[in-house]
């Protein structure tokens, strides 16, 4: 995860950040009158927009729809709870580059969803990250501070993150990633390979993360609607920790240069193909 860190010595990453946060606050903010929890879920139109700036801005992006998250908690959700709102907006936007880079064959990592291929890549992250969600938003607001009911929290938190991303984050990305790309504001086109983190194992912290998310999720829900426990019993309580834990190995695990070196090359083969002017 370097290039979390490493980001912050571009200047084009840092104004990224800030538009990122920007763009999510705005969008997040008008929806915080409508309630599905008071005071803990709105109805987040913002949704659709974590992963396609995670694809597209890598760490600004997550940075960004994390900051900007905590902008719109000041409108509506502030709580100890916004810690978790956060860590998790972070998180997906981390993610959702973490598991292109994986997903992806190294001759086609370019984010626009211009096949069915990269249609399915972009679902899988989808849904990997709403059930990711819920497991760790679940547990900090619900099962941790006690904040929250979390048979109610639950409910709202997965179907908030699976309806928005899933069908309306493919087209955000598709809209923005060609004039991204043109402007050459890609994370690909402004990092450098070295500043990123080149991952250990990626296929198993693959393996973990899909663990940690769906594993997570079935372990999340049976605790809560299934075992008959107490939400106060232990095993409920900590029951996510382990599943959290894996899907933060997991994405460490994963890494990210590949990408950056993949469209880097693409980029120099381009130029040096590319026609130079015709002399009279």
């Amino acid at each position: 995860m370097t290039e979390v860190f490493t980001m912050w010595r571009h200047t084009n990453m840092i104004v990224l950040t800030a538009l990122c946060a920007a763009i999510y606050a705005a969008v997040l903010i008008p929806f915080q009158s409508i309630p599905i929890i008071p005071g803990h879920v709105s109805f987040r139109v913002a949704g659709v927009l974590p992963i396609a700036l995670g694809l597209m801005f890598g760490p600004a992006g997550a940075w960004g729809a994390a900051i900007g998250n905590l902008i719109g908690d000041f409108f509506g959700t502030l709580s100890p709870g916004a810690v978790g709102g956060f860590f998790s907006n972070f998180f997906t936007g981390f993610v959702s580059y973490k598991l292109w880079s994986v997903l992806s064959p190294s001759k086609d990592l370019g984010v626009g969803l211009n096949s069915f291929q990269k249609l399915v890549r972009f679902e899988i992250i989808a849904v990997l990250k709403a059930f990711g969600t819920v497991v760790i938003l679940t547990w900090w607001v619900c099962l941790l501070l006690r904040i929250a009911p979390p048979h109610a929290y639950a409910t709202a938190v997965l179907i908030s993150n699976l309806v928005a991303p899933v069908i309306g984050g493919p087209f955000v990305l598709k809209i923005l990633e060609p004039r991204i790309r043109k402007w050459g504001l890609l994370w690909t086109e402004i990092m450098k390979p070295e500043e990123v983190s080149r991952g250990f194992m990626p296929g198993v912290g693959f393996v973990l993360l899909i663990i940690g998310s769906l594993g997570g999720g079935a372990a999340l829900f049976w605790s809560l609607f299934m075992s008959g426990l107490d939400i106060g019993d232990p095993l409920v309580r900590f029951l996510p920790v382990p599943f959290i834990i894996m899907q933060v190995l997991g994405a460490v695990m994963m890494g990210g240069r590949n990408q950056v070196e993949a469209m880097q090359q693409e980029a120099l083969a381009s130029a040096v193909h590319r026609p130079g002017p015709k002399v009279a």
